[in-house]
Order: C-alpha cells, then structure tokens, then sequence
C-alpha cells in the first residue's frame, strides 16, 4: 500500500517578528548620559503542520476498501467467474457400434430336373429273350444296381435348410410295379447314401407315382446315383407282348422351394435387410435437436462372394426438407469401403428407450447373383459394418438432461489489506453468491472458496451447493447469503490469495425442456467485510516532508538561539487512541533510521464512542515540550525533513466502527527564543 503523503506546510520564506526601537525624541537645552543600543529577546515561531488526516486519505490507495453511504469503513471484493457456456455440453459422444449383418437364408433357383430311364431287361433280364413275343411273365424282383444320374448343372452341393425331394418314377413295363417298392438315392461322388423312399402304392403298367419328400437339413449333392429294389407280380394268366428296346421305366429327380443354409451353386441375387440402433446413454436423453456440428462414418466388410448394392438408412436423422438420411454403397466381392458423412444442419429424433434414447439404423443390401459361375456362399456370410459418430454437438436441444456435471473455469483473487492492519479480525462479515441461469433445466452449481493467507500459511474454506429454478423468459438469478461463523473464520485468516472453483449439475433426470447452445450460466462471488472490526496493533509511518528554511533564519537560530519550545494541538476522532511521534533530520534517508530530533511519543486519547462503537465526539489536547539550543540547531539547516508515526494498540477485544471521514488533526509549529544585540554583543 502506498502511504498517506499528509499535507504539509512548505514554508519558503520565514519571516520573524522584529520590533525595533526608534528614537523620535530630541531634548533640546537638556543634557543627557550618552545614549547606548537597546538589547532584548525575542520570539521566532517555525510553523510545521495544520493538516486534517482522514481516514479516507489514509485508505484511498488500497483498492478493496469500500465506504457505505453513511461512509462506514468496509472492505469488499467483487469477482465473476467466466460464464459456463452449455454449448459444449450440449453433445452425444463416442458412439461406435460394430455390426455383422449375415446373408441369413440363400435362395436358389430350382434347378429343374434330372432324368434317366432304365430298359426292362436291365430290371428282368429274362426279358432279353422274349424280345417281340407274347407271353406270360411271372412274378419277379427287382434289385437295380446302383445308377448314375446325370448331375444337376446349377449346383454342386447345398446344404437344404429347407425344400421338397420330388421323384417321379413311370412305369413302361408291361406288367405292373408291386407296392413297396425302394428308391435309395446315393451321392456319386462320396457313394454315402442321402435319402432312402419307399413306395407304398402299385404302379400299374403305363402309370406313375409321384414322391414327395422334405428335404430339410440334409446336403444335395449335385451328381446322384439311385437303386431300385422292389418286386412286380408279373402278367398273371395274361400273355403281354414283350418290346425291350420301349419298355422300361423312367425316373425324375428334381428339387423345389429350395432354401439353403450353405451352397457351392450358381446363386441369384439375394436380398436381405436389418434394423439396430445405438445407445445414446441415458446423460442427454433427445427428443428433438438441432446438430450443430457431427459426422458419422460407416466403415463396411463385405464378406460375399458377391458384389452388393447397401443402402443405409439413419431413421433418426432429417435434413432440411425433412428427408430420411440415406446413403446408398456398391461393394465389391469381398472388400472393404470406408464412407464419412457431415451431418451438421440435420435434425436429431431419436427413438425413445427404457434406457434413454437410442439412433437407429437400416440397411437393405442386394447381393448380385453369381450368373453361370459356381460360388460357395453360406448364410453366414454377410457384413460387417462399424459405425463412428465421434460427436453430436446440438445448437437446440428438446429433451431431458439428468445430471450432467460440468466444470466451471477456476478465478482466483486477492484481499488488499492496507500494511499495518494485518491483523484485523471481521466482527461481521458475509459473502453473497450470485448465481444466473439461463438455460431451461435445473441447475446444482457447487462452489468451492478458498482462501490462503501467504504470509501466515494459514488457509479456510467454504463450500456450497445451490439449486437453481430453470429459466423462464428471462435467467433465473438466485443469491445466496453465508455469513455467521463460518465466513467470519474464514475472513479472518487474512486470506491474501482466494480461489474460487466448482461445478454444476444440469437437469434431474425427469424434467423436459428447451435448451440452446448460447444459454449461460453465470456466478459472481462478493466479499462483504462492513467495519465492526477488532484492530491490531500498528505503526503508520507517514512519508518525510520538506522545510525549507531560509539563510537568515538558519545564522539566526546557529548564533543567537537561547532555548525553545514544540507546540502542537491534536484532535482524535478515531475510536481508538495511540500515540504521534514527529522525527526531524537535514537527510531525507535518514528520518526515521537516525533521526536529529524526535520529538514524543506524545499520548492521542480516543474519540468518545457511542454504544455500536462509532465516534460521536472528538478528544483533544496540547502539547508543549520544552527544546534546548542543541535541539534547535537540526532547523539551521537549508532543508529539514520532517516525518510523523502514529501508533495504534489496536481495539483490543472491542469491536468498533469507522467512517470515512473518521480524523486525526494536527498543528504544531516550533518556537525558537534568541538574543538581539544591535552591536554584535551577545
């Protein structure tokens, strides 16, 4: 703190108050002694001071020191922390999903039908020489040897999750096929058998059964054998007329509604489609928002053989025009493609979950069929999709916010105690927080103040949580007062260094609203010290004063001082008392080190106190202190440097109050008293 400079008096010019004697009188006709010079002493007087020292002249450089209206001595400290803007709150982030979309069922053309015919002498050999004959045939059976039939262009081998086994078997014999009759149905290749079917119904000459069977779960190989076994009860007493090269019997395999599980086929195009979402959390729960800034990213495996037509639909996402976000993607057989999408300017609905709100996502994919090439696909196969949205920032946002917690930038500030007062203790002192919301939610800032005194190494701190209504057409301004105990204890540590931090809790979870990115929230913190105050002791050390004293008066008080005396006349309106001590010396460094002159400790009695402590009425007293020609001789000097110390023990346990225009006066002057000799004599 800068120290109050008082108001001196320069003095420039010292003129003394010399009364000479003339001699106006002539006697004539009379005689006389021979007249001789008149001698006599006098008084010099060497103003020092008249000044008025308030207490707001003493203060006026220390910038927390605040007056009331009534001029009641204060101190204040007023601080706002940066405005929390929610803008950057307003966010979904770290959404990544990874997705395998499969094939799932495998659709495959029927691939028609394949035949063979088997000749009557390979079923009854006798017939080979019965050729163009009528005759009886009896009874016989039939033990087919193991047949190839030709392979099935379309596929080699496929795993039939489902689909119906058709035979067809036509009888040109000319005698009857018995009921009971065995068809086995072989896989070429392997020799294993795949499906045994049984007949239980005749098939009478030039008839045909027709022999369904499902085909689930099971592989058909695409090259078959079949064997027959069976029995025909021959033409009975009746003669048929035998023709080798026509009679006989032909058998049709064919496959329909044919879906697999696993294929090496020649495969059509292929569709398939899924529905997920992903989980927004349950933080910032949407119902409607305006994206600011966002993007999302698709990163796609695509695992067919086969190339693929993908679209993409985010259900939750409209542009301007109010049209699904849609993203249409060719992938080659078995390739990867990476796609970014800016999706600032879209507005966000996401669908509502038990848990919060999620964003949903559709893709239809179209598999190109494989033409005439074989290609081994399984249901498995499919995509694999990895979805990145990194942040949705929203510039408005409808919904419900449940207790997002946002830091609040930090501040830190300082108490300006004038030097001296360190030791000042607060009788009653608050600190009132101010608190805007402007955003429409509840709000639960917690603040947390600390204050450290640096010298001392002392620290306290004070914490509090506020809840705030929402904002309505206008911010929601909650202050909260603390005073008592806690925030006097907390103030009378000094705190030189005071930090204020915290927090804030946004929504509870429940309540919906309207929130924009520009709304803020606001708090300032004010210290609040009025002066019922318990003062330490303390030395106020007023700077060093200039008297210039002129060179007559300085031969005047080095030859011809005798004695002299300080006079000064204090008033106290402070309602503490203490001491004034005056210093002199010709060095300006040395004024209070090595002072030539020291004039008191002289006694400052308090100002009278009414009963809340504030002065209602001066004290004073005059001081004369008697100097001797040794202590006058520091004022012959060109220059006299002259400073003041007011001491003060302090209110003790006594809390008091003090105003602005609380005072001390002084005047004070030094009478110096020498010899005039007119002719030299001293």
């Amino acid at each position: 703190m800068k120290k109050h400079r008082s108001l001196w008096h320069r003095i420039s010019v010292i003129v003394f108050p010399v009364f000479l004697l003339g001699e106006f009188l002539y006697f004539s006709g009379c005689s006389f002694k021979a007249p001789q010079a008149p001698q006599w002493d006098v008084n010099m007087a060497i103003p020092l001071m008249d000044t008025t020292l308030t207490l707001g002249n003493l203060l006026k450089d220390t910038q927390d020191v605040t007056f009331d209206s009534s001029g009641l001595l204060g101190f204040e400290i007023e601080e706002s922390m940066d405005p929390v803007e929610v803008g950057d709150n307003l966010s979904v982030e770290n959404i990544a999903e990874k997705y395998d979309v499969t094939l799932g069922d495998i659709k495959i053309d029927s691939p028609g039908s394949q035949s063979i015919s088997v000749q009557f002498v390979s079923i009854y050999p006798p017939s080979a020489s019965l050729n163009g004959q009528s005759t009886q045939v009896p009874a016989f059976s039939i033990a087919l040897d193991k047949t190839e039939i030709p392979p099935f262009a379309d596929f080699e081998s496929v795993l039939i999750k489902q689909g119906t086994l058709t035979i067809t078997l036509q009888n040109h014999l000319p005698v009857p096929i018995a009921s009971g009759l065995g068809i086995n149905l072989y896989d070429f290749n392997t020799d294993t058998l795949v499906m045994a079917i049984l007949s239980e119904q005749e098939i009478p000459v030039n008839g045909s059964i027709r022999l369904e069977r499902s085909f689930a779960n099971k592989r058909l190989p695409g090259h078959l054998s079949f064997q027959i076994s069976g029995g025909s009860p021959g033409s009975g007493s009746q003669s048929v007329t035998i023709n080798t090269s026509t009679q006989g019997i032909d058998l049709a395999v064919s496959v329909s509604d044919m879906i697999a599980s696993e294929a090496r086929a020649k495969v059509p195009d292929q569709e398939f489609e899924d529905t997920d979402y992903a989980d927004l959390g349950d933080s910032i729960i949407v119902t409607e928002a305006d994206i600011s800034t966002g993007s999302i990213s698709f990163t796609m495996q695509n695992n067919l053989p086969l190339d693929l037509d993908l679209t993409i639909k985010l259900l939750d996402f409209f542009n301007a025009s109010g049209d699904t976000f849609q993203a249409h993607l060719y992938l080659g057989k078995r390739k990867q493609v990476f796609k970014y999408y800016d999706l600032s300017g879209f507005k966000f609905r996401p669908e509502r979950t038990a848990g919060g709100s999620a964003a949903r996502f559709e893709w239809k994919a179209k598999a190109f069929g494989s033409g005439d090439s074989l290609v081994t696909i399984h249901a498995s196969d499919g995509i694999s999709l990895a979805v990145d949205m990194p942040k949705l920032a929203f510039s408005k946002l409808s919904g419900i916010l449940n207790r997002i917690h946002v830091q609040m930038d930090s501040m830190s500030t300082s108490l300006d105690i004038p030097d001296g007062l360190e030791g000042l203790q607060f009788g009653d002192a608050r600190i009132a927080l101010e608190l805007t919301n402007g955003i429409g939610f509840l709000i639960q800032p917690t603040l947390n103040i600390v204050g450290e005194n640096t010298k001392t190494g002392q620290t306290a701190s004070i914490h509090r949580t506020v809840t705030i209504n929402p904002a309505g057409a206008q911010p929601s301004v909650t202050t909260v007062i603390l005073k008592g105990s806690e925030v006097t204890n907390f103030l009378n540590v000094l705190p030189d260094k005071i930090n204020v931090s915290g927090s804030v809790i946004l929504g509870d979870g429940t309540t919906e609203s309207t929130v924009r990115s520009t709304d803020k929230i606001a708090s300032k913190v004010t210290i609040n010290l009025p002066a019922n105050l318990k003062f330490p002791d303390q030395a106020i050390k007023l700077d060093p004063d200039t008297l210039e004293i002129d060179q007559d008066a300085q031969d005047e008080i080095r030859d011809n001082a005798n004695s002299g005396a300080f006079h000064a006349e204090l008033g106290n309106h402070l309602p503490f008392g203490g001491s004034v001590s005056f210093y002199f010396s010709s060095l300006d460094t040395a004024v209070f080190s090595h002072p030539e002159l020291t004039i008191g400790p002289i006694t400052l009695n308090p100002g009278i106190t009414s009963d809340e402590g504030g002065v209602i009425q001066e004290t004073s007293s005059t001081i004369d202190i008697q100097l001797d020609k040794e202590q006058l001789l520091v004022f012959a000097h060109p220059k006299v440097y002259m400073a003041m110390k007011i001491a003060v023990p302090g209110s003790g346990e006594k809390f008091v109050r003090v105003y602005r225009n609380d005072y001390l006066t002084a005047k004070a002057y030094i009478k110096a008293n020498y010899h005039v000799n007119p002719e030299g004599k001293k």
